[in-house]
Order: C-alpha cells, then structure tokens, then sequence
C-alpha cells in the first residue's frame, strides 16, 4: 500500500488536500478499523449509520466527530454495538468535541489545556487501547489556522501539523512507561517500517558475522568452547557452525559468539559494545529452534535487536571501565530473540528484565589480553537466549528495568540519562545507523592510528626505519583502553589487537594491517619490538571535544623533519563509513585466514544471499553454508 492512499477501511467523502498527508503525517502504511469524520463530512441522520456499518465486526473503532455528531450517539450504539465516551473537557459546544467508539472502554484520558484536541484524544485512545492502529483522516479543528471553505477543503499548515505532532509525542512520553515503550516497538516493528539505511546496515552486519566466525572459529579457546559443551551433552536444537553437531539452542548461541568475536575484526559502536558477535548467532539459533524462518521477519528481528542495544548503550563516562558488550547487547539479544520465538508482550518485557539481571563484563580483560574478551560475547548471547527461554515459560523479570530505583540507568548508567532518552524517536530515528564496521583487524579505537600511519607512509616517506620518535596523543578513554605501554601476555594476539603501540609500529613495518599480523609469531616480530620503543601514547582531555576517535601524531624523523597529521573520525565511524567493497573485502580476508577452506561458490552464494536477505524463504540456509 502506498504512503499517499488511505486503507480500505476509509468511510466519508473527506478532503482530498488531506488525505494523503494526514495519512503519511500520523501513521505507516497498515490498514486498519479507524474511522475519521469532522463537522459537514456527513449529516447527522447518516452518520450513525454509515459509522455503525464500517465499525461493526471490527476489534476496535474509533471515530472523531464535530459536536452536533452528538445527537447521533443512540444511532451509532445501535448500528455497532459498542459502548461510547465523550472526554468530559470536550464537551462543551465551542470546542471540536470527539466521539470515541470503542468495543472496549478506556478510562482516565487527561488532555492538556490549549492543545490540539482532536489529535491528541484520538491518537491517545489509538496508541493505549487499540495497539498499532493507524489514522489517516482528521478534519482540523476551527482556530486552528487552517483556511475553511465551506467545510469542504482544508489547506494544511505546516506549523500547525507540527503543533500537533509535538503535542502528540510529549502526550505519548507522558502516559506510557519507557519500558512499556520500549516493549511495543520490539514486538510490533516491521520490515516494511524500516528505512533503507538501517536494512543496509543490518545485512552488513550479517556479513561482517558470517566472516568473522567463520575466520575465527580455529582462533584460541573456540576449539575448547565447542568441546566442553558438546561434552555437556542436552538436547539437539540448534548447530555450533563451522565445526558442526547439534547442541541446545543457549548453548549453541554462546559458542558461535565466541567464534564470531575472536578475530575482533565484527561490527563495533563507540564506545565499545560489539553487538553483531552475539546477536546474529544468537538470531540464527532461535531460528533453528523455531523451524525454521523467512529472511524478512529474521531481518526485522536483527534490526530490533541491533537498535535495542544501540540505544541502551552508554557513554564512556557512565561505562567507567565496564565492558559495554557485556552491559548493553544482552538486551539487543534478548529483544531479537523474544520475537524470533513469537514470545507475547508481556513476555518480551520479562524477557528484557531477566537480562538486566545478567549484565556485566569488565574492560580489566582486554587490558590484561585474557581470551574473557571473547568469551563476554558468549555470555551475552547465551543470557540474552535464555532470558527469552525462561520469560516463555513465565518466569518474570523486574518491570521497571529500565528507570526503577535499582535499574539500568541508575545502576550502569549512573543517573545521567532519563528513560525518555532511551526510547525518544523509537521507530522514527534508527541509533543502529551508528554501528561501527573495522577496515582493520584490531580494536576500534585503533582503527584511526592504523589509517594514519599508512597515509604517512605513504605520502610522507616515514618508515619503520627513518622515524626518530613518534607521539601520539588520544582522548583518556582511548588511552586507559589501548594507550597503555605493549606488553606481551598470556594471549599475544588479543594483547596486540588493543595496543595503539603495536598498531602504530605494525602499520610502518608491514604497510598494512592484515589478519596474520596479529598472530603470535608476528607480534614477537624484533623489528616491530625495537619501533615500538620509540613510540609514546599520551592521554589528552581536550581531544574529547573532537570525538571518541580523535587523535594527534608527531612524527620526528631521521633526517630532520617533525610531520604531524590529525584524525577525528576513524575509518567505518559515522561520518567516515566504509565502501561497499571494504565490507566484501573484509568478508574474503576472513575467509582466506580461516583454518578451513570454503570454496568460491559457496562463498559468492553466501554474499549474494545476505545481500538479498528479505527474499530467503529459510535462514536455517545460513547455518548450512557456515557449517561443517
């Protein structure tokens, strides 16, 4: 159905200047059993009538109508059947009174003084009693500023209609709890009511997983992950990828996040939460427990899970050294895999509570290089599975998670963001567009260094060999992350994928950045060892006022030259995205580093699938061409 048609449902004659903008201006493109008449749309001896006909049989109806409709009343209760109620500040003559008709009552509608009435009382009563119901025709109000011509045809202002919008969205905020908010949206989103950016970047998302599991399922501890659980046995619901053999669906969920997570190479978001690791494998699981699922319904899910985390992420001040995949993706999986298993609203608000029980992770483990990294991203995908699990079978979770005394905002975000801000513009504004993709295979925060060390190797000459000393100065953030002084651990690979030093160092003694040089052999490399000594890392707050990402280098040279370059947006940041052929590549790079071989023309099927993923008919596809 098009934006500029209203629904089959439409009943009066209208006014054409409106239709087709009240219809884009107050809904999506969904039918539904709503009815609009204003004062001259019809005769009193024909309202009740034509009102009754189009709103029998239906779940709800609701109509607004002009004060002499009122007469109508008996006539309307007759013809539908249903019980009727006029909002008591409405009913005085001079004003546009509504008529709500409603198969069930609604009670306690509060309306604020000099608003406009008309839409705020329709809307209210649509949202909070009808569900996703949609109007697509109102008369406007006399006073309004609207020209009235004989009652006929209205010529809309712009001011007026977003007099009314703000009306409207100050209303909703008002009377609906956040969580409550929150809830619909993950239940009742759509494909067709996302926007074109936000599905881009989903099916980038998926190709991002799909490579970095793929790539990373031989990577230290993924091997022994699939063994201990495969030795704990349990039902055979869905498929550990790559290595193959059917485990329970949480189970499964934890062992492919953490293959999907171990290059580090994934989806990321400042300042630090990877959601794709956890949410895409978990999504593929749920749909292997389920029996399968279209692609459409499965994208869907993926955005939802992917704006849920997005926006309970939260700033480096409030995470102060938690790991935010650990604090905020579990409620992207959670929503993801609530409406994967068809859970109900209620149970999805369960779902979301039980996982705030389960947040947690700490930075401490990318400092000190531990495979615990990885493994958060199991966490998170097995806690989010099984909160969804446990909400089916009705076990609750706290409902005020979200701004309760003890909830997500007070307790991680640590009073510095209000409910509201988590769900403003929910559906309208999509946060996911904000994901993070890596054109290097290292830490986000790294990303910039690497690119500006290419650039000046390449413009500039410098090399491993003619550079003197180089200082790089980064916000405190980056700096507690990835500034801190390189040194080899337990876990070579992890320690050097979050050292700005060894990034710096690896860029000019290599010129480039690939997969293998992040492996162990590599990494004790002496040549990278002995530029790494001449390479500072200083913390500089100033550089917070230019972006998580900001950096400043100072290179002295050899031969006399001091060169400095500045960067503020990484390469794969909002603001500096990849192109299209950076993802694929991405994808093939992981492909060729994995310890299995996939061929060309499964690889190129694989690609082309994500690519047209509303159009698979199963996704269960996915798990066949990632799996043994």
């Amino acid at each position: 159905m098009s934006l500029d048609e209203p629904p089959d449902e439409y009943v009066g004659n209208g006014f054409p200047v409106l239709r087709g903008k009240a219809w884009v201006f107050m809904g999506v493109p969904r039918p539904s059993p709503v009815l609009f008449f204003g004062e001259g749309a019809l005769r009193p001896s024909r309202a009740g009538p034509a009102i009754g006909r189009a709103a029998a049989g239906k779940e709800r109806a609701v109509v607004v109508a002009g004060p002499f409709f009122h007469a109508s009343l008996g006539q309307i209760r007759r013809s539908a059947g249903a019980s009727t109620e006029i909002d008591p500040e409405l009913r005085r003559p001079s004003l546009y009174a509504p008529v709500i008709l409603l198969k069930t009552r609604v009670d306690n509608l509060h309306i604020p003084k000099n608003t406009d009435r008309v839409v705020l009382i329709a809307i209210k009563y649509i949202y909070q009693a009808a569900g996703i119901v949609n109007p697509f025709f109102l008369t406007p109000p006399r006073g309004c500023g609207i020209k009235h011509t004989n009652q006929q045809e209205c010529c809309p202002r712009e001011s007026c209609r977003d007099a009314a919008i703000g009306a409207f969205l100050a209303l909703k905020e008002r009377n609906m709890k956040p969580e409550e908010r929150l809830v619909d949206f993950i239940h009742d989103a759509r494909f067709e009511d996302l926007p074109r950016e936000a599905v881009d970047v989903v099916k980038n998302q998926f190709l991002a997983i799909a490579g970095t599991t793929f790539g990373g399922a031989g990577e230290e501890g993924c091997e022994e992950a699939v063994s201990f659980f495969r030795g704990l046995g349990g039902k055979e619901e869905a498929t550990i990828l790559v290595y193959g053999g059917r485990i329970p669906a949480h189970d499964a969920a934890f062992v492919n996040a953490v293959m999907a997570r171990a290059l580090d190479f994934c989806d990321a978001m400042a300042p630090g939460p990877h959601i794709g690791a956890a949410l895409v494998t978990a999504s593929l699981a749920a749909a292997e427990l389920k029996g399968g699922m279209e692609g459409r319904p499965f994208l869907a899910s993926l955005a939802v899970g992917s704006e849920v985390a997005s926006r309970m992420n939260l700033s480096e001040e409030a995470y102060n050294g938690f790991d935010p995949t650990g604090v905020c993706v579990i409620f992207g999986v959670a929503s993801a895999v609530s409406r994967i298993l068809g859970l109900s609203k209620q149970e999805t608000w369960n779902a979301l509570g039980l996982a705030f029980n389960r947040c947690g992770g700490s930075f401490q483990s990318n400092i000190d290089g531990s495979l615990g990294v990885r493994f958060i991203e199991g966490w998170v995908a097995q806690g989010g599975f099984m909160s969804a699990r446990l909400a089916a079978a009705n076990i609750t979770g706290p409902k005020n998670f979200l701004g309760g005394v003890y909830g997500y905002l007070h307790l991680y975000g640590r009073d510095m963001f209000s409910p509201v801000d988590v769900v403003r513009d929910l559906g309208e504004r999509y946060a996911l567009e904000h994901i993070v993709f890596k054109k290097y295979p290292s830490c986000g925060l790294t990303q910039g260094i690497t690119e500006v060390m290419l650039r000046m190797a390449a413009e500039e000459g410098v090399s491993a060999r003619n550079a003197e000393r180089i200082l790089i100065t980064v916000p405190p953030y980056a700096h507690k992350l990835v500034g801190h002084p390189f040194k080899i651990g337990d876990n070579p690979k992890v320690d050097s994928q979050f050292s700005i030093q060894y990034c710096t160092a690896n860029a000019l003694v290599r010129g480039a950045s690939r997969l293998e040089h992040f492996e162990e052999g590599m990494v004790r490399d002496r040549e990278v060892k002995k530029l790494i000594d001449r390479i500072e890392v200083a913390p500089d707050a100033a550089l917070e006022a230019r972006g998580h990402t900001a950096l400043d280098v100072r290179i002295w040279t050899r031969d006399g030259r001091e060169i400095t370059r500045q960067m503020d947006i990484a390469p794969g940041f909002p603001g500096n995205p990849l192109k299209p052929q950076d993802h694929e590549q991405r994808f093939r790079d992981c492909l060729g580093f994995a310890k299995k071989r996939m061929d060309d023309e499964k690889a190129a099927g694989l690609v082309s699938s994500i690519r047209a993923l509303e159009e698979v008919d199963d996704v269960r596809r996915f798990v066949r061409l990632l799996s043994a």
